[in-house]
């Protein structure tokens, strides 16, 4: 392009005579000099297609097919035993969990009912101590049926009977078991003094 052909396309593109081209001015000017450009050159002539042979499938080499299929079978039967592995670990891991959570739940109620067997034993200490000048009076009270001892059923009743008291079984039980120190089954004196 010459410096004459430069002048008269900025005249012919400048919108705003500043002597500048902006890019909306540059982009028209890059659009009619490509469309010029195309509309001189002469088209190549169109050439007939010619037919595509078939394509035909590659041979088949059976040695090389059956390895393909062995190799297959293969990872199939690794990919199984991968998935049966992992299977296993989470039923594993889910039986873990399971035991964590047991036990959690077995500590969280043992927690609860050694916290009500301490508050009975706490309750029935103070009501004894205030309510009897001696120990020996209150066990007399409770032992039904003047055997010198007391049976738990015996225990049972009359102690929360006497105090007008709704004591749980399983807490009653504890606080047997906590008195009955020797474990034969009948409750001594020593033994009612030692814990109440």
């Amino acid at each position: 392009m010459n410096g004459v052909n430069a002048s008269a396309i900025l005249s012919a593109y400048d919108d705003n005579p500043d002597g500048k081209l902006d890019l909306a001015e540059f982009t028209l000017v890059v659009r009619d000099l490509t469309e010029q450009r195309a509309a001189l050159e002469p088209h190549p002539p169109i050439s007939p297609r010619r037919p595509q042979p078939p394509l035909q499938p590659p041979p088949v080499d059976l040695e090389q097919e059956a390895a393909a299929s062995r190799l297959q079978h293969e990872i199939r039967a690794h990919q199984a035993e991968k998935h049966e592995e992992r299977a296993e670990q989470q039923r594993a891991a889910m039986v873990v969990q399971k035991n964590l959570r047991g036990a959690k739940g077995r500590k969280k109620y043992l927690d609860e009912k050694d916290r009500l067997v301490s508050h009975y034993h706490k309750l029935l200490q103070k009501q004894i101590q205030t309510r009897f000048k001696s120990y020996a009076r209150c066990f007399r009270m409770i032992d039904a049926d003047n055997s010198g001892s007391i049976d738990p059923a015996e225990l049972k009743t009359h102690l929360p009977g006497m105090f007008n008291l709704t004591i749980p079984d399983s807490v009653m039980e504890d606080l047997i078991k906590l008195t009955d120190k020797d474990g034969d089954g009948e409750i001594r004196f020593a033994e009612f003094a030692r814990v109440f």
